[in-house]
């Protein structure tokens, strides 16, 4: 997958709200559902430095942060 290293670095220059709306709906677009509130400043930080260099993404990574992320709202809603 060829990766636009504008578009990832002016996406990673977005307010966490709004990168937040943009993680989800590419999420969506893969059948992910991520919950509307965005996640607290240290794991929007983490997705940030996961996606920081298109050269070597991590994707891996962010795949793990937005799974943990998900679990611990599973977790704090009872589910």
């Amino acid at each position: 997958m060829k990766l636009d290293k504008n578009l990832i670095a002016a996406l990673l220059t977005l307010p966490d709200d709004r990168l937040w709306e943009t993680v989800r709906a590419v999420a969506a677009s893969k059948n992910i559902h991520l919950s509307e509130t965005p996640p607290p400043k240290v794991t929007m930080d983490a997705l940030r430095g996961a996606f920081s260099d298109c050269e070597k993404m991590d994707l891996v990574t962010a795949g793990r942060i937005l799974a943990e992320y998900r679990e611990k709202g599973k977790k704090k809603n009872g589910k």
